[in-house]
């Protein structure tokens, strides 16, 4: 079954009510969706148990569930965002392309009749649903990181991630490997992969700054899908570069970092949060890449305690009150300063 066109999904709903129903995705779509997504893994069953057909997710009943709810229940932003996992999953970078040309021309052309309701505070209703959905890299979907390990580089049974080429470019002993594996996608896919992974990326930023235009400096910025699909798109880019095709340079939108626009060029306090953000945005990348190294929870550990004022520092550090009142103390830091941070 064909996805919906983006215009078919942005017509007003049928009724008297622009917004449809609120309460569609909370009470309906989201159990649903819940059990489309779900799969089975059979190392968690005994022998005994363990069915003879493992659930998988059916990623095409998500697109259409989604696709009907957005047509004739409510355009419910959350509803968007799983219909942009689901598009990514069926369709590949395509489906991310059109998937966040959806959400984008919903905040553009439908704020004022999309679900959730903008309410007392658009932040927590609004701009928070979104960013867990699209950009959190350790919970829910964890979009970011599937699109540096679903297999997006290619098509069909040829098809790799960029954390798998990745690791495959930089291991001399799997140069052979490689050599096979580009050899089997044609550079005429190679380009496509390529397009559509830029116009991905124009989209999420025409998204950003829509979001940044309706709620100012407290809309989220989505830099952790936006370094995910920069980095694929750099990499087409790199592929197509080795075949001989020209390539537009791997523009920063505006308001984005690249890697090497977050080495400060002046001392102060801008240049300390961009070198932050850097290391957690590459512990982000590790995580993916190695889930079983310590390293990237060390990394963003650090990076949590560098971001502390220093009474709240020694006071999650030092776990010996008598120890932590001595330094008090001895530093001069009032009592109720050393307000406790969580990590």
């Amino acid at each position: 079954m064909p996805s919906a066109t983006c215009e078919a999904l942005l017509l007003p709903l049928p009724g008297d009510s622009p917004t449809g129903d609120e309460a569609h995705f909370a009470m309906t779509l989201s159990p649903l969706l819940r059990e489309l997504r779900r799969e089975e893994q059979a190392d968690h069953f005994d022998d005994a148990t363990r069915p003879k057909q493992l659930k998988r997710a059916e990623w095409a009943k998500v697109v259409e569930q989604c696709e009907s709810a957005l047509t004739e229940h409510a355009k419910d932003l959350r509803t968007a965002c799983h219909l942009v996992e689901a598009r990514t999953r069926v369709d590949g970078l395509r489906g991310l392309s059109e998937g966040l040309e959806l959400v984008a021309r919903m905040v553009e052309e439908c704020w004022d009749r999309v679900s959730p309701a903008v309410g007392d505070d658009p932040i927590e209703n609004r701009a928070t649903p979104l960013a867990n959905l699209l950009d959190d890299a350790v919970r829910g979907l964890c979009f970011p990181n599937q699109i540096i390990t679903l297999p997006l580089i290619g098509a069909g049974e040829n098809a790799c991630s960029f954390v798998d080429w990745t690791k495959m470019r930089g291991d001399s002993e799997q140069g052979e490997a490689l050599s096979l594996r580009r050899a089997k996608i044609t550079p005429e896919v190679f380009k496509q992969n390529h397009d559509h992974a830029a116009a991905a990326l124009h989209w999420l930023e025409r998204l950003r700054k829509s979001l940044d235009e309706r709620l100012g400096e407290d809309a989220p910025g989505l830099l952790k899908l936006r370094n995910a699909i920069s980095d694929l798109h750099g990499l087409l880019a790199d592929e197509l570069s080795r075949l001989g095709f020209a390539t537009e340079p791997n523009r920063e939108p505006d308001g984005g970092h690249s890697p090497e626009e977050l080495k400060p060029t002046t001392l102060g306090p801008a240049a300390r949060d961009q070198l932050y953000t850097l290391l957690d945005n590459t512990a982000e990348q590790l995580r993916a890449m190695e889930p079983h190294s310590p390293i990237p929870y060390l990394i963003k550990r650090a990076v949590r305690l560098g971001r502390l004022p220093f009474p709240s520092l020694m006071q999650h550090v030092i776990r010996e009150q008598t120890t932590l009142a001595e330094l008090n103390r001895e530093f001069g830091i009032a009592e109720a300063d050393g307000v406790e941070a969580s990590a």
